[in-house]
């Protein structure tokens, strides 16, 4: 038998960095369909499962189920309700709001003289106060962030779960997922398919599911076989069952599985990768605007593998650029104010062991181990966390 998944991702090496990576990028495949074809109804992914899914569709939902067991891992290394809330909106607010006036003032009029119909933004009202809510006006030319307000809502479920305490019953936390699967079986059979309730149902259905491996990482053991078995069950459930619709309810469980293998498991040299830097959120932020410009200027010449082929390079550059100059220079901040700040034991029942380099992106650059215990709401919020008494502290959260 191999390795628990708390054992696995309890060491420096994983590719977390690189699979977030590839997500990115196989989002940018499935919109190169949607963008040139008007739909995903011929994307390979999106025949294979008879419409169920498509494989932007299926790489968002491995977005959050990565999310969810990061998010909620960073939460019991955070100091704090604030310093939780601090990290997390250094991490999605500043590359999001210059993403969204550089696309405003340079991408929008490009594409306004081709489509006229959306007229003259006006940049506070229509671009800026909007960015502040994670909302970008014009989503015709970034349809991709419609997903960040959501994230940034399961950033603060976990927030509320944890000053409540919530974590120390990891149980409520698996019925809570259980009683969303009942509610999205609900809407299925009320015909609700798509809808913007089972839209959110879907989303807190692989966000939980990742809180859910996390908290029952010492239970979850890692193996090949399960891998394997976890591969071709997606598929054969994804093309041979469709009309039965339950790849939205197994996808978390499997497609899960078959993520945290990868990132966990089979390390090598893909572990590397984040030495380079994370660039996996710039290339999504500038990713659909890309192509929508190439669609726009160079349509009849280019077919959806062309349209990925041209766009793909561009974002990333974009995704680089953004993680130099914005993304990594605003988690400095809070990292180079926390830097001298004591690490704090777990509990034994929750002890957790030191962030990985591989990791930063999802736990905000922690620069060094931070555990803490789960108290009430009153202790989180006006004691802080638990410390032990030989413990002290020369600077303040």
């Amino acid at each position: 038998m191999g390795k628990t998944l708390a054992e696995a991702s309890g060491g420096r090496a994983n590719n977390t960095a690189f699979a977030r990576f590839l997500l990115t990028s196989t989002v940018i495949y499935s919109h190169s369909f949607a963008l040139m074809w008007g739909s995903n109804e011929f994307e390979p992914v999106a025949m294979l499962t008879q419409r169920q899914a498509s494989a932007g569709g299926l790489a968002v939902e491995g977005f959050l189920i990565l999310s969810g067991f990061l998010i909620t891992r960073s939460w019991f290394f955070s100091r704090g309700v604030k310093d939780f809330l601090v990290r997390r909106t250094l991490r999605i607010y500043p590359a999001f709001l210059v993403a969204a006036v550089l696309c405003g003032l340079i991408a929008v009029p490009w594409l306004a003289c081709f489509d006229p119909e959306p007229g003259s933004l006006g940049f506070w009202n229509d671009l800026v106060f909007p960015a502040l809510l994670l909302r970008y006006t014009p989503l015709w030319s970034n349809g991709s962030v419609w997903i960040l307000p959501f994230e940034f809502a399961c950033y603060l479920i976990v927030t509320l779960f944890g000053i409540f305490g919530a974590f120390s019953n990891r149980r409520l936390i698996l019925l809570l997922w259980v009683l969303n699967c009942c509610i999205m079986v609900g809407q299925l059979k009320q015909n609700m398919f798509p809808s913007h309730s089972v839209m959110l149902s879907r989303i807190l259905n692989n966000y939980l599911a990742g809180m859910v491996f996390f908290l029952y990482r010492d239970s979850v053991r890692l193996s090949r076989s399960r891998f394997v078995g976890a591969v071709l069950g997606l598929t054969l459930i994804g093309a041979t069952m469709a009309s039965w619709r339950l790849l939205p309810f197994v996808s978390p469980i499997l497609w899960g599985y078959v993520l945290l293998f990868a990132c966990y498991d089979s390390v090598g040299r893909l572990q590397y990768f984040s030495h380079y830097g994370d660039f996996s959120y710039g290339t999504f932020l500038y990713a659909y605007p890309t192509q929508m410009v190439l669609v726009m200027y160079f349509r009849p010449w280019l077919h959806p593998l062309t349209l990925f082929v041209a766009a793909w390079p561009v974002a990333i550059a974009c995704g680089v650029l953004s993680w130099f100059f914005v993304e990594r220079p605003f988690l400095g901040l809070k990292r180079s104010s926390s830097s001298s700040a004591v690490p704090r034991t777990a509990p034994a029942a929750t002890a957790l062991v030191a962030p990985n380099n591989a990791s930063l992106h999802e736990l905000g650059a922690e620069r060094s181990s931070r555990g803490f215990r789960i108290g009430t709401g009153a202790s989180l919020l006006f004691r802080g966390p638990i410390r032990p008494r030989s413990v002290q502290r020369s600077t303040s959260d």
